[in-house]
């Protein structure tokens, strides 16, 4: 069974949100690239959230910290959630939610990130680095991204 990266936001409202990511648990031989990985994919969570979203530190990461305190702007709202379906290599279907998404970072006249440039490209390559099936640690693959409303 893999190990679980969590990542936690406060919106401008104080409420909290959360992600859990399943991973790999590291080596001593891997360790610094799955360091590195793990801290690609919480840049590119924060690059996806409304500023000053990402609030609690991923327990994973000694000394990665985002701070304290509920976001700045109001337009941070847990509701507004990246709905992520991904696949893993034996094609068994997953998803997980980012609170907090930046409606900005949509193209116009779509729900869905566009997952071939730009953050959304980022944020591909970052989880597809970094994720694994929920089930056994097998590879991923982000699949899409798309803007939903979720009261939970």
């Amino acid at each position: 069974m893999p190990g679980r990266g969590s990542w936690t936001w406060t919106d401008n409202s104080y409420e909290k949100g959360s992600i859990g990511v399943p991973l790999q648990t590291p080596t001593a031989g891997t360790y610094d690239a799955w360091v590195a990985s793990a801290s690609a994919l919480a840049v590119c969570f924060e690059n996806c959230t409304v500023n000053n979203a990402v609030q609690a530190s991923n327990r994973l990461l000694a000394g990665y910290d985002y701070g304290q305190g509920k976001a700045a702007s109001k337009l941070s709202q847990r509701e507004n959630k990246l709905l992520l379906r991904y696949v893993d290599s034996a094609g068994d279907s997953f998803r997980v939610e980012i609170p907090c998404f930046n409606l900005t970072l949509l193209p116009d006249g779509s729900e869905f990130l566009d997952l071939t440039a730009g953050v959304g490209l980022a944020l591909k390559t970052a989880f597809e680095a970094y994720a694994r099936s929920p089930r056994v640690l097998l590879s991923t693959t982000l699949v899409s991204a798309q803007f939903v409303g979720r009261n939970r």
